[in-house]
């Protein structure tokens, strides 16, 4: 216009402002496309970069040669690969198949080295399906495969992992998940010969806790090893079948019984002192007798576990009538009193002891469970006799012993031919244990 504000002649004209062309790395950047980026692990995907001048315009120049860059944040250095391809616009397609999940940062750079900078980027890759054969078994605060028992709920968890280990945490899979938890033989039995697995199962139930966690919780009342298999979409993931080891529970005194050799006697007696007899030993000044308790809970399962906070008392007299008259007396002795046995490594409690004299032996055999596990005698928190108490062990007499054994009767020194003649021979053993009585499993 001219200063009277006539319009000049072919007024208003008509400018065209093109983005900055030069290639100087301080000069251009580079945005996404689109505002937000996903893909998937493991899919081959690509999205479009568009190349900007530094004021922001869009750029239709093509032809330069870039480098771009995939860093996986937080990942350890780990970088996904990728193909730059010139749209000939202004624009590049950008391919990759990343196959760790996670969010990315993503570098451009001119072949030449210099960085250039980006805008708007937020590469998000996502964790494919889940996969069996990377779905695992997964230890966490709840669900820890320790101190199973049949008092009580068992847990474990199950972590949803994709083919590439990612985590898949949107949860939702669990109709997916199958499950059995069958009893074994042995550990070995459980995970690798599944004929071994009997038909004995745990009641189980599978559960979505979220995240990608699903969680198992078990019961049974029965002790020992379970084969635990887990299958997602028919087959079994990753490290099935589990082995699972359920223990006993806590202790009824009420039914558990004593144990110990009795089947192991050589001699046995024409009385009835060898009725319900727990041991057998022998008349020695070494040699030990032992026997033992072994606990079960209300189920009847054997404790095998060792325990620091209960153990077994052993009150032992004798009231044999075999002790040799004039020599021991034919009242009972105490042999021991108040014998405590802590749990062996197997869980069972042994009580070991060494006697010349000959004869029955009765235990009361008490269980004392403590407050903790110290099991110091100012906690105790209770005791109760168990089922089988008292326990009667019989000590036989040793082998005859001929300076301590001898022979009386009118056939010593009167007989008649051919009429028969007797005398007897009364036998005692090394310690003076009269045998009178004792014969052999064949009677002899």
């Amino acid at each position: 216009a001219r200063g009277d504000n006539d319009v000049v002649a072919a007024s208003p004209y008509t400018l065209t402002v093109s983005a900055e062309e030069t290639t100087a790395a301080s000069s251009i950047s580079f945005e996404a496309a689109a505002a937000s980026l996903t893909a998937t692990a493991g899919v081959a995907s690509a999205f479009i970069m568009q190349e900007v001048d530094q004021f922001g315009n869009l750029r239709s120049v093509s032809g330069e040669a870039f480098d771009v860059q995939l860093d996986l944040s937080g990942g350890e250095g780990y970088s996904a690969g990728a193909t730059l391809t010139d749209r000939a616009d202004g624009t590049y397609s950008v391919s990759m198949n990343p196959t760790r999940s996670g969010t990315y940062i993503v570098s451009v750079a001119l072949t030449s080295g210099a960085t250039l900078a980006t805008n708007n980027f937020g590469l998000t890759v996502m964790p494919n399906n889940v996969s069996r054969h990377s779905t695992k078994q997964n230890y966490g605060t709840d669900y820890v495969d320790e101190g199973n028992s049949v008092d009580g709920r068992n847990s474990f968890a199950i972590k949803a992992k994709d083919a590439y280990g990612n985590d898949v945490s949107l949860g939702g899979a669990a109709a997916g998940f199958s499950l059995n938890i069958s009893a074994c033989t042995a550990s070995s039995a459980c995970i690798a010969d599944t004929s071994a697995v009997s038909a004995r199962t745990a009641s189980a139930v599978l559960g979505d806790l979220g995240g990608g966690f699903y969680g198992v919780n078990y019961t049974t009342t029965v002790s020992g090893h379970y084969a635990a298999v887990v299958m997602y979409l028919g087959e079994q993931i990753a490290g099935s079948p589990f082995d699972l080891t359920v223990e006993a529970g806590t202790t009824n005194p009420l039914a558990s019984v004593p144990f110990g050799s009795a089947a192991s006697c050589s001699k046995v007696l024409a009385t009835s002192l060898l009725t319900d007899i727990v041991a057998c030993g022998v008349a020695s000044a070494t040699a030990e007798v032992s026997f033992g308790v072994r606990l079960v809970d209300i189920y009847g399962n054997a404790r095998y576990q060792r325990s620091t906070t209960e153990f077994i008392k052993f009150s032992t007299i004798s009231n044999s009538s075999l002790f040799v008259e004039g020599f021991n007396g034919s009242l009972p002795i105490t042999l021991r009193t108040d014998v405590t046995a802590v749990s062996d490594d197997d869980g069972s409690y042994i009580v070991d002891f060494t006697t010349s004299l000959s004869g029955r032996y009765v235990s009361t055999l008490t269980h004392v469970k403590c407050l903790d596990a110290v099991c110091l005698t100012s906690q105790f928190h209770g005791d109760t006799e168990i089922s089988g108490s008292p326990a009667a062990v019989f000590v036989m007499p040793a082998a005859p012993y001929a300076p301590f054994s001898s022979a009386g009767g009118n056939g010593l020194t009167t007989a008649t031919a051919g009429i028969a003649s007797e005398f007897l021979l009364l036998t005692r053993d090394r310690f003076m244990n009269n045998r009178v009585g004792v014969i052999d499993a064949t009677g002899e």
